[in-house]
């Protein structure tokens, strides 16, 4: 009854649990659980009242027990009468560790649309990213006798198989509620997660580590997936594509907030968004990628090939004429001589491709052609060509570190071609299996002076993440 609870509160083993110490005994626990179990539930207002009445205090025994305790009753369907409120001051006064974790289980046990509010409260707090500190491998390769350094692993705070469900039901059954909700947060959390990392001086305008290991934004790679981050990522996409059917006016506020943030992770799904938007005409969606100037950055081609893709052949011949003048002159210009023509050839054929009848293409084409003769014709770029060229992670790791380096750092067909980028994943995934061979694959590159191309960053993300 209230009656025990007030005859107890004053006594100095419950002050015990409303006050942080180091020092907790079996006794403690049993009265924190007679606590949750006998007055969180089913006297929520009076228990509430406690805790407030000593300062809002709710140490970490007292809070596991209580989180536990409703987490329990909610698996077997009864759930507190105050559970938003519960939820709010759970989050709030979360001790980490197995906190989270049983903020997880509670998030995956609510109901809709009863708990809306607890699940919309707990995603926010769960899916927001997280630092912890780990030793700098870079540092260690590039200075091995230096100063040590520290890097930070970013990760989203909640249990990611329990958010990966979460996301699955929204998905499947509540997306037209939440879609509002949650792109906000997934955006907001990309570039929080962006500017830790720019903290540590891991990024710039052109490179950071999420956009690295998202080479697509279909498809994260493992190391965003384990953490976290990869869900971010979904969520503002199916949020998006939500929003393309059912709200077009939001989808136009989607690639405009996307492209005034300071994330390229976000930048580049403004473009990837631009090129679906049913509002835009295939002139509005090419003149964009002029005036941005996104065709001088190759960090945005897979984006603006997408672009390119749905609307190049349908513009019109003036803004075709811009477009090749824009690539002409400036596409790649952050490259090697040798590299940029590979890429830009590359991008000629695909538009060639895509609009055979337009002429104008053909003399450009052949321009480039003329100034690097090595260049494949148009119909060796073909995906069967290119794959027998491939070769294997085995034949990588088996030859001599020496000429695999050599190998790799020739333009094969250009950085931004098929041919390459399948190498590059091959090496990526011959340093994550065997790190001491990419530690020496590591000391040849830096040898040849080779450590601000795709190869050494391709070697640093391996070895990063390593299997």
């Amino acid at each position: 009854s209230l009656e025990w609870l007030r005859w107890i509160e004053g006594r100095d083993a419950f002050q015990r649990l409303l006050s942080p110490q180091n020092s907790l005994t079996d006794c403690d626990q049993v009265l924190a659980l007679w606590f949750a179990q006998n007055y969180a539930c089913d006297h929520p207002g009076t228990a509430l009242d406690l805790i407030l009445r000593h300062n809002s205090s709710l140490p970490m025994l007292l809070w596991s027990a209580i989180a536990d305790t409703i987490w329990r009753r909610m698996m077997k369907r009864e759930y507190p009468v105050l559970l938003d409120k519960w939820i709010a001051l759970l989050i709030e006064k979360h001790p980490g560790g197995r906190g989270v974790r049983l903020l997880s289980y509670i998030a995956k046990a609510c109901r809709y649309p009863e708990d809306d509010n607890s699940i919309y409260l707990l995603l926010r707090h769960l899916l927001q990213p997280v630092m912890r500190l780990e030793s700098s491998l870079t540092n260690k390769i590039l200075h091995p006798d230096g100063e040590p350094d520290v890097d930070p692993r970013v990760e989203v705070r909640g249990d990611i198989t329990w958010l990966a469900h979460m996301w699955g039901q929204i998905k499947l059954n509540y997306l037209p509620v939440f879609a509002y909700r949650l792109w906000p947060i997934a955006s907001m959390y990309l570039e929080q997660a962006t500017l830790i990392f720019r903290s540590f001086n891991k990024g710039g305008e052109d490179w950071d580590p999420i956009s690295f290991n998202l080479e697509n934004l279909d498809h994260p790679s493992i190391s965003l997936q384990n953490n976290g981050l990869a869900i971010l990522v979904e969520i503002a996409r199916t949020c998006f594509d939500w929003f393309l059917v059912n709200a077009p006016e939001q989808a136009e506020a989607c690639v405009a907030t996307w492209w005034n943030s300071d994330c390229l992770t976000l930048k580049r799904l403004s473009i990837w968004g631009l090129a679906k938007l049913p509002t835009r005409s295939p002139d509005k969606k090419v003149r964009r990628l002029i005036d941005a100037g996104v065709i001088r950055k190759m960090v945005f081609h897979r984006e603006v090939e997408r672009v390119l893709e749905s609307s190049f052949p349908s513009c019109s011949d003036d803004l075709k004429r811009s477009m090749i003048e824009e690539i002409v002159v400036h596409f790649g210009q952050d490259l090697e001589p040798i590299s940029r023509y590979y890429a830009l050839h590359r991008l000629l054929v695909k538009l060639h491709q895509l609009d055979p009848g337009y002429e104008s293409l053909n003399p450009e084409i052949l321009a480039v052609q003329q100034r690097t003769p090595e260049l494949a014709p148009l119909q060796d770029t073909a995906e069967d060509s290119i794959e027998t060229q491939i070769f294997t992670e085995e034949e990588i790791i088996s030859a001599p570190i020496a000429q695999t380096v050599e190998r790799l750092s020739g333009p094969l067909d250009g950085p931004t071609g098929e041919r390459r980028r399948a190498m590059l994943g091959i090496f990526r995934d011959a340093v994550r299996n065997d790190p001491d061979w990419g530690l020496r694959g590591a000391d040849s590159l830096l040898e040849r002076g080779l450590w601000e191309g795709d190869l050494w960053s391709t070697l640093v993300g391996g070895l990063n993440n390593p299997s």
